[in-house]
């Protein structure tokens, strides 16, 4: 074999090395830093139980029914390490907004509320249950 040769040789296993540990590297990359995150909505009026939306449907509603689901699948999750309460709403009924509260505040894994535009009402009354709020 030849110098030529065998440089070829060392060239192509050093190539092939390189683009299988970028590809190794990139998968690990992907796999560590995925989000495990769920983001819970309260948008529109809080209510007990689910209203799609108003008979003009113009306004939206959230269920405190869904979002205690939600709230109890992310808590027994093991994939699932927080929780957001992304809240954009004036407020609607007290006892859902307590509702939520008693859910957050009884949860194991750590918890936000991020206000957006509004949180008003029964609406704050369910961020108050987080770890911390930031609006």
């Amino acid at each position: 074999m030849t110098k030529k040769k065998l440089s070829i040789y060392v060239i192509c296993i050093a190539l092939i090395s390189f683009v299988l540990g970028g590809l190794v590297m990139a998968t690990y990359t992907e796999t560590s830093n995925s989000c495990n995150v769920m983001v819970i909505g309260i948008n529109g009026m809080l209510t007990t139980h689910l209203l799609s939306t108003s008979e003009d449907n113009t306004e939206e509603f959230s269920s405190s029914e869904e979002i205690l689901a939600s709230i109890d699948k992310a808590e027994n999750d093991p994939d699932i390490k927080a929780i957001i309460l992304s809240v954009n709403s004036i407020g609607g009924d007290g006892v859902a907004g307590e509702e939520v509260a008693n859910a957050l505040r009884s949860m194991i894994k750590p918890n936000v509320a991020v206000i957006r535009t509004k949180g008003a009402s029964a609406s704050y009354w369910a961020a108050s249950g987080a770890d911390k709020i930031y609006a």
